[in-house]
């Protein structure tokens, strides 16, 4: 063994690691383990680098996080970049899915209350009372979360069997809420509905035909009449959809805050024997 590795052998390897740059040190380590010396001094920083960079600095190629923590803090970036973009979508469509319920449960009412009102129509025939006991049907078959007040009109028309409005679109009585009409049926309780007739009665009650034949009926009722109810529902929005989607903003109902809906029912009048 050369003098200067003894030496350094009874000093110890302590001695080296303390002062790598010593000439019998250097001399020592090269000699002995050339390979392990080389790669000691790629990965660990000398006492010099470690005095500037200090023991708690993270600055610099020598004192950087190790790869798995870089990578994850480039995970988690890309994920809220990720949420980012993807959260007004999701919120839209949430929205959209909320209101989409609305509109079809207001759709679905108005629909059910004209074909109930269309049978109590049918049934009602040219009594006193019959468009009264549409109306009242059409308020009580419209409830929440669908709003009654949200109507704007119904229509009692008398149509062909394919729907078209009879005498060239005339045979039509319009009611519009506001005011109120009252009549006491035969044998029931007085009705009260909120509603007023607009513009002239198109559909007498006491022209429509009840008989199959049509004997004794008004001229052009040659046999049992249908009647149809349609009904003009304001929906408005629940939700704040329009203001995420602009374009719903200007919809087709009398406010831009407003979509119209239009629902009509017929049935055929009940024969009187």
């Amino acid at each position: 063994m050369p003098p200067q590795a003894s030496a350094v052998a009874r000093r110890g390897n302590g001695f080296c690691r303390k002062y790598p740059t010593r000439k019998d040190c250097c001399k020592v380590r090269h000699a002995t383990m050339p390979f392990q010396d080389m790669t000691e001094q790629r990965q660990r920083p000398s006492l010099m680098q470690r005095k500037v960079l200090g023991s708690h600095s993270i600055a610099g190629p020598l004192a950087r996080q190790p790869a798995w923590r870089a990578s994850r803090r480039r995970s988690r970036g890309q994920a809220l970049v990720e949420f980012a973009l993807v959260f007004p979508i999701v919120l839209i469509l949430i929205v959209f899915i909320v209101e989409f319920a609305f509109l079809f449960n207001a759709l679905l009412s108005i629909n059910f209350a004209s074909r109930n009102a269309a049978l109590i129509g049918a049934e009602a025939g040219d009594q006193a009372c019959a468009d009264a006991l549409i109306l009242q049907k059409v308020e009580q078959d419209v409830g929440a979360p669908a709003d009654s007040a949200s109507i704007s009109s119904v229509e009692v028309m008398w149509v062909d069997t394919i729907g078209n409005v009879q005498n060239g679109g005339a045979a039509i009585n319009k009611y519009k809420p506001g005011g109120s009409i009252s009549c006491t049926p035969t044998g029931g309780a007085k009705v009260t509905v909120p509603y007023t007739l607009f513009g002239a009665e198109g559909y007498p009650i006491a022209d429509r035909c009840q008989v199959i034949l049509g004997t004794g009926c008004k001229p052009g009722h040659s046999g049992l009449d249908v009647i149809s109810v349609r009904i003009t529902y304001d929906y408005r929005w629940h939700t704040p959809l329009p203001g995420l989607i602009p374009f719903l903003k200007n919809g087709p109902g009398p406010t831009n805050s407003s979509f119209t809906l239009v629902q009509s029912n017929d049935m055929r009048m009940e024969p009187v024997l």
